[in-house]
């Protein structure tokens, strides 16, 4: 069996520590039923996304009012409205990579039009990198 954690590890200058974590089931599991007998799957489960998952664990981070300077992730997570308008909402800065797309335009009206590229431009950090 293949377990999928998804971990939220939390940095500080003064080391990381694993915060929380959530078993991710791909959809073709969840539509097994006698593999999720199997497993020991509750029928409540649903499929959920990693992003959704992601969501849910942000929440929880928030709820217990853990301060966070920054959320970052992979491609998996960064095309996902739902996760950036979280972050965006809750005041997280957030750095989310999205796959290269297979065709970029050089016109820059495309970039102001693409809504990822679109958060890019409105990002403008408040203190500056060294």
């Amino acid at each position: 069996m293949t377990y999928l954690f998804h971990i939220f590890s939390y940095v500080t200058a003064r080391g990381h520590t694993l915060i929380d974590r959530e078993l991710y089931l791909p959809l073709d599991w969840l539509e097994d039923p006698a593999r999720c007998r199997a497993a020991h799957i509750p029928k409540s489960v649903r499929f959920q996304t990693k992003p959704e998952q992601a969501v849910q664990m942000l929440e929880r981070i928030w709820h217990a009012q853990i301060p966070i300077a920054w959320v970052v992730a992979d491609t998996v997570y960064g095309a996902n409205l739902d996760l950036r308008n979280w972050c965006e909402r809750h005041q997280y800065s957030y750095v989310l990579a999205v796959a290269a797309l297979p065709h970029m335009e050089s016109d820059f009206a495309f970039f102001t039009k693409h809504p990822l590229c679109r958060s890019c431009l409105r990002f403008q950090p408040t203190y500056q990198f060294k």
